[in-house]
């Protein structure tokens, strides 16, 4: 077989495995970084070739055939020994150059790129893949090695997933800039029954940290809006809707600007700790393992710097835990 066969084949089997592993041939595609109608000619060139189908679909839902299952675990550790090698390369080059792959659940997004930023000033070479995800593909992403690391709020306890604190992000109560209660202290629920309430939806992990909250204070909002985005619910606040429940760390900007203001409710609203993690015994790439070590040494310091006094320092939420 020609080297040019063999690499067409490769790319093919390539296409096989991220629709296997995905089971979605959109998410296959942006993956690959191809157009979904390419994937789906490479996939059934590659049928063709083996004589065999190795996907169907009934309905919206796809399925590996039989052929299908037993050429999966094929392409799974052709794959991963692809990985391996260009984590064995980047180690001989060094950390000068490489790449990190980074999944962070939504609200990390506020204080994520100013680690990232600091650690590309030292190592301009290093790119960043980083992708936005809900808790569950977070996991996920773990688990089919399609992040190496991962910033997630509260570290699950599961077998074999290990991780460090770096940032303490409380949950506030936000209204309006001017708003009547803006200033007093200890403010009860019962103050602000009758104000409407902008929410996240259900998928949110910030809104189920708040409807825990709720609920065991016995309180339930008058709900004006609820939506999939932060943005939208701190936009709405702003302009008078209503008050919403956001981490300290996403309002940074506007508290700042003056636009909203914090409420200080009693009781106290629940702590969100935010926490790089990885699978243990992960084989991390040297750039990687760079990264790692340098949120584990310097996110205290670049957190704060970045961001103003918000959060509380990574030694001491190390000690809050022990």
């Amino acid at each position: 077989m020609s080297k040019t066969k063999q690499r067409t084949i490769l790319k093919k089997l390539f296409v096989f495995e991220a629709v296997a592993r995905n089971m979605n041939y959109t998410r296959a595609a942006q993956e690959l970084g191809v157009s979904q109608p390419n994937v789906s000619i490479q996939l059934r060139q590659l049928e063709e070739e083996i004589g065999a189908p190795l996907v169907e679909q009934v309905g919206k839902r796809l399925s590996l055939t039989k052929v299908g299952e037993s050429l999966y675990p094929h392409c799974k550790s052709i794959r991963q020994e692809l990985n391996n090698t260009q984590i064995y390369i980047q180690r001989l080059k060094g950390i000068k150059e490489g790449d990190v792959t980074l999944a962070i659940g939504a609200t990390a997004k506020y204080f994520v790129p100013t680690l990232i930023a600091a650690f590309q000033k030292a190592n301009p070479g290093v790119l960043f893949e980083l992708q936005i995800f809900g808790r569950d593909e977070l996991l996920t992403s773990l688990e089919t090695n399609e992040s190496e690391l991962i910033v997630i709020g509260g570290l699950p306890d599961e077998p074999g997933l290990v991780g460090i604190p770096i940032l303490e992000d409380p949950l506030v109560l936000i209204a309006p800039a001017g708003h009547p209660l803006a200033g007093e202290k200890e403010i009860t629920l019962s103050r602000i029954a009758d104000e409407p309430f902008l929410m996240r939806n259900q998928t949110s992990e910030t809104q189920s940290t708040v409807d825990s909250y709720l609920l065991n204070n016995d309180f339930e909002p008058t709900v004006a809006m609820v939506a999939n985005s932060n943005e939208a619910i701190k936009r709405g606040v702003i302009a008078g809707m209503g008050l919403a429940f956001v981490t300290r760390q996403s309002i940074v900007t506007e508290a700042e600007a003056g636009q909203i203001a914090v409420l200080d409710l009693s009781p106290d609203l629940p702590t969100r700790i935010w926490h790089l993690a990885h699978r243990k015994n992960k084989r991390f790439s040297h750039v990687a393992e760079a990264f790692y070590d340098f949120v584990r040494e310097e996110s205290e310091t670049v957190i704060s710097q970045g961001n103003g006094d918000v959060g509380k320092s990574a030694a001491k939420m190390k000690e809050h835990a022990s």
